[in-house]
């Protein structure tokens, strides 16, 4: 994960003229940093030895935090910028943070999906993330 992010910053250093002056690109880029690093701490959670209601609780914690948080901030960004706001990668975003938080109710209670739900919304999310990378290396111009 943590080369994943090293990645990242690769992607965004190359292109970072073209980034600074496209409000949708900085929100991007800060909303992809910000699910890597959420992804870096989801995965030192998992590894430390714990109880499972204790991880449970801090997935559930973790992955709120993120739907909340990422999409607000860029939702807020980009209204004042008058920039479009990308419903697809926002939304497809918010329905995998949510069901890393449902993985960890599920873990909780348990019931259900548990940590298959969270490795797959983990799995999804670094998908998201690659693709923006992508978008961010192969982006030319304003």
């Amino acid at each position: 994960m943590a080369a994943l992010a090293g990645l990242l910053f690769v992607a965004l250093s190359i292109k970072i003229d073209v980034i600074r002056q496209v409000p949708r690109w900085r929100t991007r880029a800060f909303g992809n940093i910000f699910a890597f690093v959420g992804l870096l701490i989801e995965s030192a959670l998992v590894m430390m030895p714990q109880p499972s209601a204790w991880l449970a609780l801090e997935i559930i914690v973790l992955n709120a935090f993120l739907l909340l948080f990422v999409p607000v901030r860029a939702v807020i960004d980009l209204w004042r910028q008058h920039d479009p706001i990308p419903l697809p990668r926002m939304l497809t975003g918010m329905a995998l943070w949510s069901l890393g938080a449902l993985g960890g109710f599920s873990l909780l209670i348990g019931a259900g999906g548990g940590m298959y739900l969270v490795a797959g919304a983990f799995l999804g999310l670094i998908w998201l993330g690659v693709l923006n990378a992508w978008s961010f290396i192969t982006v030319d111009d304003v």
